[in-house]
């Protein structure tokens, strides 16, 4: 399914008001249960994006971690700097194919 319009948030609310539990409504709106959660309650619609604000920051955070890490580990490790670069080259093969790996057109 497409985006969700003003009207079938309308219809949504409406349906709840009701008593049509999330899923029920998620799933004659072809969404998910949360997705129906979400533009049902305002305060569902809170925590979600509370809870998308928190992830987003602490996986940029393990992000730069790991780019630490690696870095850290590959200069100072011989056997991991041989491990990565043999990835690196089996990756470029893959990538590009043998006959270009060696200069045959």
């Amino acid at each position: 399914m497409g985006k969700v319009t003003n009207k079938m948030k309308l219809q949504m609310r409406e349906m709840s008001k009701l008593g049509a539990s999330q899923k029920k409504i998620g799933l004659i709106f072809g969404v998910s249960q949360s997705t129906a959660g979400y533009h049902i309650s305002d305060e569902q619609k809170e925590r979600i994006l509370k809870r998308v604000i928190k992830t987003k920051y602490v996986w940029a955070g393990r992000k730069e971690y790991m780019k630490k890490y690696m870095r850290e580990r590959y200069n100072s490790d011989p056997e991991f700097k041989a491990k990565i670069q043999k990835a690196n080259r089996e990756n470029q093969r893959r990538k590009y194919g043998e006959s270009k790996q060696m200069g045959i057109s």
